[in-house]
């Protein structure tokens, strides 16, 4: 089991770990084979997704982590 100390982050257990590990290298061959223009559209919708979200993924990421907000934001801005 991975654990944190963070109450509103819940623990990953072994299993959960494998499964997603598991879903990690099955997606491999498939982003492998994709040619580089669908490969960047799928970044580019997956940076605006996380600008999107950002208002909601900073305050997880900074109780998990203990980075400023500030840092968090400029952090998401360059990815």
């Amino acid at each position: 089991m991975v654990h944190t100390n963070e109450p509103h982050v819940g623990d990953t257990t072994g299993t959960e770990l494998e499964h997603l590990l598991a879903s990690a290298s099955a997606a491999a061959p498939g982003w492998a084979a994709m040619g580089r223009s669908e490969r960047a559209r799928v970044l580019r919708a997956t940076a605006e997704a996380l600008d999107n979200a950002a208002d909601s993924l900073v305050p997880v990421a900074a109780a998990e982590t203990h980075l400023t907000e500030v840092r968090l934001r400029g952090e998401l801005a360059r990815t």
